[in-house]
This record gives structure tokens, C-alpha cells and sequence, in this order.
């Protein structure tokens, strides 16, 4: 799995820290859903990373800092 495309859903709840074990993912989007809590750090795992969308969720929080290392 490179893309996962969780955009537009109607998810809610937080965000699983288990995305993190999808470590071939390059693009992450899930945003515009009704997401709250804060971005677990458990996605800093994912190196490959390239492109992570949230917007328009109800995140809340700092950034976690092992996203500045991807």
C-alpha cells in the first residue's frame, strides 16, 4: 500500500496510532473528516512519507516533532 485516500469519509474519533505500521505509505490524506485529538507520533514512522493532507479535521495539539524528520 503506497496511497491510502481516506478523504471526504465522515470518520471521527482520533487517529489511529497503527498507521504508523504502514510503512510503505508515500500519501497520506484524510483529511475533511470530523477526526479530533492530537497526531500521534507513531506516524513519524512512516519514511517514506511524502505527502500528509489533515486538513479540515478537529486535530488539536502541536505537531509532533518526529514529523519534522521524515
Amino acid at each position: 500500500l503506497v496511497n491510502l485516500l481516506l478523504v471526504d469519509n465522515k470518520l471521527n474519533g482520533t487517529i489511529p496510532p497503527e498507521l504508523g505500521l504502514l510503512s510503505s505509505i508515500s500519501y497520506l490524506d484524510i483529511g475533511q473528516n470530523d477526526l479530533v485529538g492530537p497526531i500521534p507520533t507513531e506516524l513519524g514512522l512512516l519514511t517514506n512519507l511524502v505527502n500528509l493532507l489533515l486538513v479540515d479535521n478537529k486535530l488539536n495539539g502541536t505537531i509532533p516533532p518526529e514529523l519534522g524528520l521524515l
